[in-house]
């Protein structure tokens, strides 16, 4: 699941950054998603990184609804 994240910011200061970083091909939300990438990488331990993304990965059961629409 997705969490969204909204942040106050001067608006002209984000026109200006985000003149910047179309030079670079890049957006900021581009360029936040990483850097909360790297923020995660470095402060969350990684068995703590290892048990979420086993979490992730692990195929989700269904529910009892979804099992009575399967077995019609």
């Amino acid at each position: 699941m997705k969490e969204t994240i909204i942040i106050e910011f001067d608006e002209e200061k984000l026109c200006a950054l985000e003149l910047e970083l179309k030079k670079e091909r890049t957006t900021v939300r581009q360029y936040l998603n990483k850097m909360l990438d790297e923020l995660y990488e470095t402060k969350v331990p990684e068995p703590v990184r290892a048990f979420i993304t086993g979490r992730a990965a692990r195929p989700k059961r269904p529910t009892k609804i979804e099992e009575a629409r399967h077995e019609q």
